[in-house]
């Protein structure tokens, strides 16, 4: 009974690998796991593959051309594996140097006419299984190719694995690559050695691609498990920033307008993520009072947007209580704050009440942003400077209030610092100067048309595409 050769059963496993690499590769491809990095991974394999195919294949030709072909082939995947290897290793850890890169497969280039265009393969007799060998000038130079090859493949081998200790790298991913491709290393010296110094030993170099094989499939396998479940943990955050983005909705007025016979209210909010930090609310208590507060809170995404929904049920809470009495109202809602949220958890925030009969607003700040305000009769727009701590940042503190004339005509207008410090490319930031002065220029116009022209002034100045805080604007006009 005849055994089959040790050469074919590799083969046979190297490529089967191959195949089912191929197939985990195409599965990632249509969940979108794929990353370039990924797919050198894969090219790299695709190559083994070709090594191990060209070898399993010499075995049964059927004549000698044949035999000549499939060495050809075999040739040809370890020429292409080593500058695709070079591209992983580099890309993978972020040190690609394309002079570097572009040497490699010039070599490889040279390789590919060696072995298609001289008598390379040329054999003294038609076994290749014994004394089969690379004869001639090329053959020799050949064989030097071949060992700068695995000395590339040595050296990127002693890079990967630094950059794995140094940078701590993904056991599941990257030891199974460095196992596999240290047995192949020493596989191909062995064999290497061979070519120059006949000891007679077996050639182990298929084994050893074969056994890569195995490994990278292992840690490819093992990445899709580990894509598969930080998937399944991005679906659970996207769940849950789609229940603060309705917490958010909810939040913030269905109607950004308020407007009566004698006042005008304008609300906006733009958030610099998916999630803000920034709210604000007016709504009427009476026929003459209006309750409005805009607040900024400390974080991002899901947190700020529990915590801002907080903030906004306590404040509608203690409104019942103590709506004509901000500085109050903001003392009481601090304490609340501080003794029931996270440590760290804080917001600025400025509410008030106008009132129609004595036409007047009084408001407290706690760490906002100064307003503001806009006096007809006077004809003077300032910032009212003062400022107060921010809620929830400590226990004691309490909140100054402030009682200002509200007549016709007059712009009381409240924001976020997301307009502020918005940056230029110059990181430069927009300003209060800049700000007043877009307000003074348009004080004539309603509070939306005003606001209208403060976003669109911010557009030109940072035309960055993604904004870096939240805006939020809450302007009101005296008729």
């Amino acid at each position: 009974m005849n055994m089959i050769p040790t050469i074919t059963v590799d083969g046979i496993i190297s490529v089967t690998t191959s195949v089912i690499l191929l197939l985990i590769f195409f599965i990632l491809y249509l969940k979108n796991f794929e990353t370039k990095s990924t797919l050198l991974f894969i090219i790299v394999l695709f190559w083994a593959g070709i090594i191990s195919f060209g070898q399993m294949m010499i075995y049964p030709a059927p004549n000698y051309e044949s035999g000549i072909f499939w060495q050809k082939v075999m040739h040809v995947g370890f020429a292409m594996l080593v500058p695709f290897w070079v591209m992983f290793v580099n890309y993978f850890w972020k040190r690609l140097n394309k002079f570097y890169i572009g040497t490699i497969f010039f070599i490889a280039i040279l390789n590919l006419y060696f072995i298609f265009f001289t008598d390379l393969f040329i054999t003294r007799e038609h076994n290749f299984f014994k004394h089969s060998q690379l004869i001639g000038k090329e053959g020799v130079l050949y064989n030097f190719f071949v060992g700068f090859y695995f000395i590339i493949i040595v050296v990127e081998y002693s890079k990967f694995i630094y950059n794995y200790l140094k940078h701590r790298g993904e056991k599941h991913f990257h030891l199974p690559i460095i196992i596999g491709v240290g047995i192949l290393i020493l596989t191909g010296f062995k064999d290497l050695l061979e070519t120059f110094f006949d000891t007679g030993i077996p050639m182990l170099f298929p084994i050893g691609v074969t056994i890569m094989n195995i490994m990278f499939a292992y840690a490819l396998i093992m990445r899709f498990i580990h894509i598969y479940k930080e998937l399944e943990r991005k679906k659970r955050l996207e769940h849950e920033i789609k229940i603060a983005l309705d917490i958010q909705r909810q939040i913030l007025p269905k109607e950004n307008k308020f407007k009566t016979d004698c006042l005008e209210i304008f609300g906006t909010n733009e958030p610099a993520y998916e999630i803000g930090g920034d709210f604000y609310d007016f709504y009427p208590i009476n026929d003459k009072q209006i309750i409005f507060f805009i607040g900024d809170v400390a974080g991002k995404s899901v947190p700020a947007a529990l915590y801002m929904a907080m903030i906004w049920s306590i404040i509608k809470a203690f409104a019942v209580q103590y709506s004509g009495k901000p500085s109050e109202l903001l003392y009481h809602s601090n304490k609340f704050l501080y003794y029931n949220s996270k440590e760290g958890m804080f917001a600025t925030l400025i509410y008030g009440i106008v009132d129609l009969s004595t036409n007047t607003i009084r408001y407290a700040s706690a760490g906002h942003t100064f307003p503001i305000y806009y006096n007809k009769e006077k004809d003077t727009l300032k910032l009212l400077k003062f400022q107060n701590k921010p809620l929830g940042a400590f226990h004691d503190s309490t909140f100054k209030e402030v009682k200002i004339p509200f007549k016709k005509n007059d712009l009381f207008f409240l924001y976020t610092d997301g307009i502020t410090e918005t940056l230029n490319r110059s990181n430069i930031q927009f300003g209060d100067d800049r700000l007043l002065n877009i307000i003074k220029q348009n004080i004539k116009l309603k509070p939306e048309e005003i606001s209208k022209k403060i976003l669109k002034e911010i557009d030109k100045f940072s035309p960055f595409e993604t904004r870096f805080d939240d805006i939020t604007i809450l302007a009101l006009k005296h008729r």
